[in-house]
């Protein structure tokens, strides 16, 4: 059975990051709303997830959630105030969600923090750094896949919230290159601040982090 997210509360989180034990991959996340970051394949068998304390003063504790799809926990495991959990023998031939949830004194339990991604299917795509970073007024994202597929790029403010679609639809495989110019879906000049653009192919989602500064 799907886990469908929980109830929010005022709870909120901070860094969320999954460490392979044998190869010290890390994935980095931002508080509830921030976009998991790429990571690479990996074949260790034992990862720690760790985040940063929440600091409400009727915290009662956390739980980590994990499962084989985006959103889709089939576990869950209550780790009390700890801020870490180690998992052995996780599996290296599919790729492994991870998302963290407080809860309060009451049990009222939050919403799902950002996801951490274990990758361990190598994504058919790849989307490079952009430059300049910072940029004033534009950025150029590079990027390139390798097989005929259907393509999203968005960009998301630092609270998580859509910006605009710089790219949609089937592409070729081939290297390719967008602009934004710091502008929203309306047109509108966005403000200076940190932005984060995601490219999503063949059920895979990378993101970079982008910063404007006028």
């Amino acid at each position: 059975m799907k886990k469908k997210p929980p109830k929010r509360s005022r709870l909120l989180f901070y860094p969320l990051s999954v460490k392979h034990v044998l190869r010290a991959i890390w994935v980095n996340l931002g508080i509830a709303g921030f976009l998991v970051t790429d990571a690479g394949p990996a074949s260790a068998q034992t990862l720690t997830v760790t985040w940063s304390a929440n600091r409400e003063a009727d915290l009662g504790g956390y739980k980590v959630y994990w499962g084989p799809a985006s959103r889709i926990y089939p576990q869950a495991m209550d780790v009390g105030l700890e801020t870490e959990a180690v998992f052995t023998r996780v599996p290296d031939s599919v790729n492994v969600f991870f998302a963290v949830t407080a809860y309060d004194t009451l049990g009222n339990e939050s919403a799902f923090s950002a996801e951490a991604v274990l990758w361990n299917e190598k994504p058919s795509f790849l989307m490079h750094d952009n430059y300049p970073n910072p940029f004033n007024p534009a950025t150029v994202i590079p990027y390139s896949i390798k097989q005929v597929g259907t393509i999203e790029m968005n960009i998301y403010d630092l609270l998580g919230r859509f910006v605009k679609t710089l790219e949609q639809g089937e592409k070729p495989a081939g290297d390719y290159v967008t602009v934004w110019d710091g502008t929203g879906a309306g047109g509108q000049q966005v403000p200076n601040g940190v932005y984060f653009c995601t490219l999503e192919f063949g059920g895979f989602r990378q993101t970079k982090k982008l910063i404007l500064a006028r």
